[in-house]
Formats: structure tokens, sequence, C-alpha cells
């Protein structure tokens, strides 16, 4: 219900991405048969990205969901290093992008007034969703796709000492818009 609030918004503001910071099960292939699909469809056609956790389990050839959704941007965690997140699930053909998540300060839910050290893809995955408006403030004709396209062939490699897995970009905002400055006309 959420994500179709989201999309019922979508002409009254200017909305570039929404972030899903929950997760569940574990699938080794994407899962488009799952109840958000389609309304995370719906997003990405209207130019709106969905960043998604990609859990916590530590997990090398699978994700949970909703981050199991094709249509969604899947985001494992960095450290302030450029190392994976010791516990971010990570799967090749259905983690995106990399952002920093190992102890990030944030709200915490003690009050209405503290904030800790955080760490896990729930950390990281709203980096990607504030990427994604800083993206589209600079070019809003960019497409989720061309976004997507730009901040993983602009991003810092990490590669995997855990999984052993394909080295996966963790963004980097001043080299994507360093990139369109480039080909601006």
């Amino acid at each position: 219900k959420g994500l179709e609030y989201v999309y019922s918004l979508r002409n009254t503001y200017n909305i570039a991405a929404a972030n899903m910071s929950l997760g569940g099960d574990r699938y080794y292939t994407y899962c488009d048969d799952d109840m958000r699909a389609a309304a995370i469809a719906n997003l990405k056609t209207a130019g709106i990205a969905t960043a998604v956790a990609s859990g916590n389990e530590a997990y090398c050839d699978s994700v949970g969901t909703p981050a199991c959704i094709s249509y969604a941007v899947t985001v494992t965690g960095s450290t302030k290093q450029d190392r994976e997140y010791a516990f971010g699930n990570w799967q090749n053909d259905m983690v995106d992008l990399m952002a920093p998540g190992e102890a990030i300060f944030s709200a915490d839910s003690t009050g209405n007034v503290d904030y800790s050290a955080r760490s896990g893809t729930s950390m990281a995955a709203p980096h990607v969703a504030g990427a994604w408006a800083i993206m589209r403030q600079f070019d809003p004709t960019m497409s989720v796709d061309d976004i997507l396209h730009l901040l993983k062939n602009t991003g810092v490699m990490i590669s995997s000492t855990r999984c052993q897995l394909q080295p996966e970009p963790r963004i980097n905002v001043g080299n994507a818009i360093m990139t369109l400055l480039t080909l601006a006309p």
C-alpha cells in the first residue's frame, strides 16, 4: 500500500526514489511473483526508483525479499574503508549497488531525539535513494535505468573477500555528476 501511495503522488510531487529497508526469506533468483513486484514496476515505469536493502544474513548466493524483485534497485552495504559490510547479502545477479552501511549515525528507536551508530543494508539503501534524488535533481530527464547505469559505471568497485564474487560498485555521486558535466553540451 505504501508503494501504491507513492505512485499516486507521482504527479503531485517530484519523487525520485522510494526506500525499502525490510526483508525476509531467501531467494537465489528473481522473485517477480512477489506481491510487491507490480507496485515496484509501476514506480520504475513512472521514473521512480525503489532502493531495497539486500538483507543482513551474510548470504553469498541470495538476497531477501523484496530485494529479489528484478525492478528493484538492490543494495548491499560497504564500510567507510570501501570493504564489504560483513553481514550484507550478496548475489551478483540481483545486487545492483553498494553504499555505506556500517557505523552510520542514524535515528534511534528509543526516543524522538536519540541517535546512534547503526549498521546494515538498511543503512545503505537510503544512501542510494538519496543519490537518486541528487541525480534526478541534476538531470530530471534521466530514467531509472539511466541513473543505475551511471552509478554503476562511476562507482568505486569493491570486491568480496567473504563471498569471492565479482566486484560491485559503491556509489560515488561526485564521480557520477562529473561524468554528466563532461557529457553535457
